[in-house]
């Protein structure tokens, strides 16, 4: 009876924001998910190779780095809600990654490439891990697609936004300029709004880390999407603002 009057632990906020995840239960599954993860690496080693690649050369996707450690950050925060066995389903999903890559390597097409290896990867933790695990690390599963050197195909039109309204803001602060293609001509000199300047980098990082912030202060889906979006309209003005001032 001694034993039944003592004091229980008391449950903080921590306790309850957390699931009560058995810790063994995660080493056979991380286990088999770090073999398949390595095996896919290895076996599609020229995208892997070149999505890193990319990371290292290029400023704007350095972030690319980042991906797949704060994707783990914050599935660990959000732990699971229990193992379920693998299930056949997730091979189709597998299977039409694996034939995406194949496509995307037929056709020689990088970005479809590197998408369907994050696909696999995704559609891997789901046949590991098990559906209440993929629906809980849903946010941070689709974070991976960080990873994938994205939005080339935005450049243009950012460039053609940042140099229109770099003009039109030139125009109300006094300021005579007129717009040839990407050229600001001003009565100073001739500004190039180059790719470089077309702030894609500005972007793909803001959403990078709108994301790790909006996973972590919003519980709904459509709070995050909000979040994201007006995260990116921030940097698109916060680059058209650097173009004016410069």
């Amino acid at each position: 009876m001694a034993a039944d009057l003592q004091p229980r632990p008391a449950m903080t906020a921590a306790t309850l924001d957390r699931p009560n995840d058995d810790a063994g239960a995660w080493t056979a599954p991380s286990l088999a998910f770090g073999a398949f993860a390595l095996a896919c690496a290895g076996l599609l080693h020229p995208t892997a190779l070149d999505m890193a690649r990319v990371w290292a050369t290029s400023s704007t996707y350095a972030h690319g780095f980042a991906a797949a450690p704060l994707a783990l950050w914050m599935i660990l925060r959000r732990g699971a809600d229990g193992f379920a066995p693998a299930s056949t389903f997730w091979a189709l999903p597998a299977v039409l990654a694996a034939a995406l890559w194949l496509a995307g390597r037929a056709a020689g097409t990088a970005l479809i490439e590197q998408a369907a290896f994050v696909s696999l990867l995704i559609a891997g933790a789901g046949a590991i891990f098990g559906a209440a695990a993929l629906r809980a690390w849903a946010f941070p599963l689709a974070f991976l697609y960080f990873m994938v050197p994205f939005g080339a195909a935005l450049i243009p039109a950012l460039q053609t936004l940042t140099a229109e309204a770099a003009v039109a803001m030139l125009g109300a602060a006094g300021v005579e300029a007129r717009l040839d293609g990407y050229l600001i001509e001003t009565p100073a000199g001739a500004f190039e709004v180059a790719e470089a300047c077309a702030g894609l980098n500005f972007l793909l990082t803001a959403l990078m880390l709108a994301g790790v912030f909006a996973y972590v202060a919003f519980e709904t889906p459509a709070k995050r999407l909000l979040f994201l979006a007006s995260a990116a309209a921030v940097a698109v003005a916060a680059n058209i603002l650097r173009a004016f001032l410069l």
